[in-house]
């Protein structure tokens, strides 16, 4: 499936549900991954949704807009 996000180089584990390397947003489910299935979820997307990715270093989060609506808090700490 497709997945976007952030991640940390080198990536050592490519394995979505089990990698500490990468912060991802699944496609077809909207489900969160980093270190494991987080409880959090967004709404899914697919062809034609245009994805905003908003990493603030200084705050430490990851949001994601969809279709340029308001940014939803996927990640923190």
């Amino acid at each position: 499936g497709t997945c976007i996000g952030i991640s940390r180089w080198p990536v050592r584990d490519h394995n979505h549900h089990t990698t500490t390397d990468m912060w991802l947003y699944r496609a077809y489910s909207g489900n969160l991954y980093h270190g494991g299935e987080l409880v959090r979820t967004l709404p899914s997307f697919t062809q034609g949704d245009t994805i905003t990715c908003i990493l603030d270093m200084e705050a430490h989060t990851i949001s994601f807009a969809k279709n340029d609506k308001e940014p939803k808090l996927a990640f923190e700490g």
